[in-house]
């Protein structure tokens, strides 16, 4: 388990997205499923109707000023914009 903190005590840090190419890739499925509609438009017919489907939508973690988050799967080190978080200081690995 990795533990992150925002290095700001005074401001956010984040929105990060966690894709779930990085993030689910110790086999976890950390994402949640949304039940969803759209309106489909028949050009032919001129007929329109709802269809349903489902979609799933990855987490993403935001930090309040010097807020410390921690139980985060180790996956979460592979995510492009935590990892360049890191780098650039915004946030610390405990």
């Amino acid at each position: 388990m990795v533990t992150l903190r925002n290095a700001n005590k005074k401001r956010p840090a984040g929105p990060y997205n966690l894709p779930a190419a990085e993030y689910c890739a110790d086999g976890v499925d950390r994402c949640t499923t949304m039940a969803m509609q759209s309106i489909e438009h028949n050009n032919e017919t001129g007929d329109r109707g709802v269809k349903s489907f489902t979609k799933r939508i990855s987490p993403a973690l935001r930090f309040q000023p010097g807020e410390t988050i921690s139980g985060l799967a180790e996956t979460v080190l592979d995510c492009p914009e935590i990892a360049g978080a890191i780098q650039r200081g915004e946030l610390v690995k405990l």
